[in-house]
């Protein structure tokens, strides 16, 4: 049986790397304006694994959403 996100552990859940697509849809946002993002330090650094393509662990993004998306108080 394969493992989705829905019954992974959490730490496994937050440690899964995802690829800029990915990471652009779970943020709500275009693979350009999450580069842009990047560039300016406002994005969470990207891992690089093989030098060329651009990755985030899944915890990363959470961490994001949760700090831009927040009800203001």
């Amino acid at each position: 049986m394969r493992a989705t996100l829905d019954n992974l552990p959490d730490a496994a859940w937050r440690r899964r790397l995802v690829g800029s697509h990915s990471a652009a849809e779970y943020v709500d946002k275009s693979p350009y304006e999450i580069r842009r993002l990047v560039k300016l330090g406002l994005f969470p650094k990207p891992r690089r694994p093989n030098g060329r393509h651009w990755s985030w662990r899944l915890g990363q993004l959470a961490d994001y959403s949760d700090a831009i998306f927040r009800e203001p108080e």
